[in-house]
């Protein structure tokens, strides 16, 4: 007799060619009774083929393994002591903060983009804790050498161009063509 629960058992008897195999336990009640009230259960899996008992067998053993394997880890885990959980859940933080702080140039530049006046002022004010990027945000530039204000001189973000300037953006910076973010405002 193998435990496969608190109210769970497999029975294995006889042997050979007359294996029997009794599967019992306590399920909840069918949706005609009270509402989880205890039922016995009882499976009953005789056979004459040695190979049909035998698969029945190797499944039920199958399936205790994999119910003490997910008991052990259940264990496991409620063993972690409140310290170690407040570790990890410190080092998941870290972790998120490190991949956002790696995002944030894009995201700078959609909103720039997107005249999201804003989000460009958040994600300027926000420090770095875990990396600095190689040049402040308001001084980056894309491949054609456009920085923020540019951009925003092309798009007519008058606020954006007033919010990046504050924020020390460099109005004589110039693209791959010698052209300033002034330019740029008197093309457009």
């Amino acid at each position: 007799r193998d435990p496969l629960g608190e109210n769970w058992t497999l029975e294995k008897v006889g042997v050979g060619a007359g294996l029997s195999l009794r599967f019992s336990g306590r399920t909840p009640a069918s949706a005609d009774r009270r509402v989880m009230e205890p039922v016995f259960q009882l499976v009953d899996c005789a056979s004459d083929s040695t190979t049909a008992a035998y698969i029945w067998s190797e499944m039920f053993e199958k399936v205790h393994v994999e119910r003490v394997a997910y008991e052990e880890a259940a264990f496991a885990f409620a063993e972690r002591s409140a310290e170690e959980r407040k570790k990890g859940r410190e080092a998941e933080m870290v972790r998120r903060e490190e991949k956002e702080e790696l995002n944030r140039p894009d995201r700078f530049w959609k909103a720039v983009k997107a005249i999201n006046t804003k989000t460009a002022r958040e994600l300027i004010a926000k420090k770095y804790k875990h990396s600095k990027p190689p040049v402040p945000l308001v001084r980056l530039s894309d491949p054609s050498g456009w920085s923020p204000v540019h951009w925003s001189a092309y798009k007519d973000g008058k606020d954006m161009c007033v919010m990046l300037l504050k924020a020390k953006g460099d109005a004589l910076a110039t693209d791959a063509c010698g052209n300033t973010p002034l330019h740029i405002a008197c093309f457009n």
